[in-house]
């Protein structure tokens, strides 16, 4: 069996699944996405970027999940510094604080 065309398998997805905003939809259309880009973060970005619907909630979802699965060395450095000059982002910064939170969260436990 052949595997599927990206751009196929995307519209199927939403057919079946759909890619609205409800979380009945987009929390499964964000795990089909991650299986789809085969959990490479780039990949998985650009596919849910054109899935249509609410593509920046499913894509955040399932990109953040292959971006965990795989860490920030893989995604492409010339995209993710794209993305952090259009948006005025510093997502490094962005990433240690999220740990400092998570690291105080577990000594509160």
């Amino acid at each position: 069996m052949r595997p599927p065309i990206p751009e196929q398998a995307s519209e199927r997805i939403y057919q079946l699944i759909g890619a609205g905003v409800s979380t009945i939809e987009s929390v499964p259309a964000a795990l089909a996405m991650v299986q789809l880009a085969q959990t490479d973060p780039t990949r998985c970005a650009v596919l849910c970027a054109n899935l249509g619907g609410d593509t920046d909630t499913i894509g955040a979802m399932a990109t953040a999940v292959c971006g965990a699965l795989h860490g920030a060395d893989a995604m492409d450095p010339a995209l993710l510094a794209e993305l952090q000059r259009v948006n005025s982002l510093d997502v490094e910064a962005y990433a240690q604080a999220f740990a400092r939170f998570r690291l105080r969260r577990q000594g509160e436990a």
